[in-house]
């Protein structure tokens, strides 16, 4: 025992510890409760720590997304248009634009319909003016030709005075009709849907023409010399011409009138 001992004593270090040192039961318990609250305190603040760092990456990512939608949509057409103000309007615009194309239809149908009908009626106008027209010269010059001859000698006695006069009735209706026919058709347009006739005002010529030589024939008329026979003729049918200008010329205004709506139009 005395040797156990001895070797104890020789090789063990052994610590004295004081015992009041040493914690009582309630003293551990407060220390586990108090290290308890310091790691609940620690894992808070890590989770706040991570929202925190969580919500300030959140917008950076929403950013870089809005961003990204935006550079997609310039790309796409809608370039120029960077900002969020512009891109809010463009996104008001169609909703806008569905109410608004209908109405724009609409109008734009009721311009063209107007626009035709109006071309139309000016059209029918403007032979209509041509036809009442030849229709005066032809029935004042009937009515007037007695005065140099019959038309069953005329031929037969050489009647040159008549036919100078008659000339100048013929003449003024074979331009009548020309421009009666002209007015009547149109230039041939190409397009998608083939070929088509184009109003474009055709017959203003005829009544300047008219207007100019039913002045003009009431001015000069009596300039031509009354021989030989024929001149006779050609003087008397330019001056019942040139009195004609009182109920050609108002014609010849309706009728250019109408030659410019149809061009508008056209």
């Amino acid at each position: 025992m005395k040797q156990i001992y001895e070797d104890l004593s020789d090789d063990t270090d052994f610590d004295i510890i004081d015992l009041d040192d040493v914690p009582d039961r309630d003293t551990v318990k407060r220390r586990k409760k108090k290290s308890q609250r310091d790691v609940n305190k620690t894992n808070k603040s890590e989770e706040v720590k991570k929202k925190e760092h969580s919500s300030t990456e959140d917008p950076s990512e929403d950013s870089r997304k809005e961003r990204s939608k935006k550079a997609r949509k310039r790309t796409s057409g809608n370039s120029g248009n960077g900002s969020s103000k512009a891109s809010g309007k463009k996104r008001s615009t169609p909703s806008a634009s569905i109410i608004t194309t209908p109405v724009k239809k609409t109008v734009q149908t009721g311009a063209k319909i107007t626009g035709k009908l109006l071309q139309t009626g000016a059209r029918g106008v403007t032979l209509l003016m041509i036809a009442v027209i030849a229709f005066n010269i032809f029935k004042n010059f009937w009515s007037c030709y007695p005065v140099y001859g019959s038309l069953a000698t005329a031929v037969n006695a050489k009647n040159y005075t008549l036919g100078a006069f008659l000339g100048v009735a013929a003449f003024l209706l074979i331009m009548e009709i020309i421009f009666f026919l002209w007015a009547l058709t149109g230039p041939c347009a190409y397009g998608d849907k083939g070929t088509k006739r184009v109003d474009t005002g055709r017959g203003l010529f005829s009544f300047l023409f008219i207007g100019i030589t039913v002045i003009a024939a009431g001015m000069f008329w009596n300039l031509i010399p009354s021989s030989p026979s024929p001149l006779t003729g050609l003087a008397g049918g330019l001056q019942l011409y040139g009195s004609l200008k009182g109920i050609l010329l108002p014609l010849c205004g309706i009728g250019l009138v109408s030659c410019i709506i149809r061009k508008i139009f056209s």
